[in-house]
């Protein structure tokens, strides 16, 4: 349980003295094991919890061991939320949601971890310790090792149309099975590079001690729908129109999905007759006022998807 980067510093020495390898842990939720290991388990939820809301809730400076709801209720006055919503937001951290590159339900692409990044402090296994922030880090960055190597991968990419169409092409739906190798066609520096290779590269290449994050709004009023339909096919071919009317998040739910809950008290029974090839997408809009708010759930009765719904359970809420 370190409580400083010169604590880490010495934990990477020791590990590579005695050819240990370390592990780092925040809140430990992923259900893909990246928070085991038989090595050295560096826990960061005790100590790195430092909050700080900056330019009037745009963005949000934080360390490793803050939760991310947490986060959001520091920024809640300010009617704005961090990008990732996983969920598991309640327990996850932000060492977690950065490693991870987490999103969730209403942030989509747009607004991961990946493009809510503003800055980020992290220290290299080597002892070097940067941060995005300082000017003088991106010269002391150009000079080591690594960052040749960096624009060497960058070279590479750019002068294979083929490897660079399907990265471009990879990142524009979510992912989060590894490093933001997107980060090669949308930086050029290679401080800026390695920072956005942080994200996602679940803990491998460095150690997170502080990220700034810029915030999105946290609208006042919410409307949702729970929109069943025959077939998976036909929930798939009406996400576009639905997002195109101005949903705010959509969540497709399988038969097997519906079927795990439909015992549960408070579930429609609707889904107890729901046909074996059923499926449901799970919508909601968002807006700051109610008349907006009802013009966009109002649209929704116009779209052409309406044909093949077999019913809708609204909820509205606020």
């Amino acid at each position: 349980m370190p409580e400083s980067v010169n604590e880490v510093r010495e934990l990477f020495a020791f590990s590579q003295q005695n050819h240990i390898p370390i592990t780092f842990r925040t809140g430990g939720t992923s259900l893909s094991g990246q928070s085991i290991t038989d090595g050295i388990l560096v826990e960061l939820s005790q100590y790195w919890r430092k909050i700080t809301v900056e330019n009037e809730g745009k963005q949000i400076r934080v360390q490793p061991g803050v939760i991310g709801s947490m986060a959001n209720a520091h920024l809640k006055k300010y009617k704005t939320k961090i990008g990732p919503d996983p969920s598991s937001i309640a327990s996850a951290m932000i060492g977690g949601i950065l490693s991870n590159n987490s999103s969730g339900m209403c942030c989509g692409v747009d607004f991961n971890s990946y493009h809510t990044l503003k800055y980020i402090s992290f220290l290299l296994p080597d002892g070097n310790f940067f941060n995005t922030e300082s000017e003088a880090d991106y010269s002391k960055f150009g000079q080591h090792p690594i960052s040749e190597g960096i624009i060497g991968l960058r070279d590479k990419i750019l002068t294979d149309n083929v490897l660079q169409s399907k990265i471009r092409k990879k990142y524009k739906t979510k992912n989060t099975v590894g490093y933001s190798l997107n980060a090669f066609i949308d930086y050029t520096h290679s401080l800026d590079i390695f920072a956005h290779l942080l994200i996602g590269g679940e803990g491998t290449l460095a150690f997170i001690s502080e990220a700034v994050l810029n915030t999105i709004p946290e609208f006042s009023f919410k409307t949702t729908a729970l929109l069943y339909f025959n077939t998976i096919a036909q929930a798939c071919d009406a996400i576009i129109p639905i997002k195109n009317s101005g949903a705010d998040a959509i969540e497709l739910m399988d038969r097997a999905s519906l079927r795990s809950i439909e015992n549960i008290k408070g579930v429609p029974d609707e889904l107890k007759s729901l046909p074996e090839l059923a499926a449901a997408l799970l919508i909601e809009y968002q807006s700051n006022d109610l008349e907006t708010l009802n013009a966009k759930a109002e649209s929704f009765v116009f779209l052409d998807i309406n044909t093949c719904l077999l019913y809708t359970s609204p909820s509205p809420r606020d």
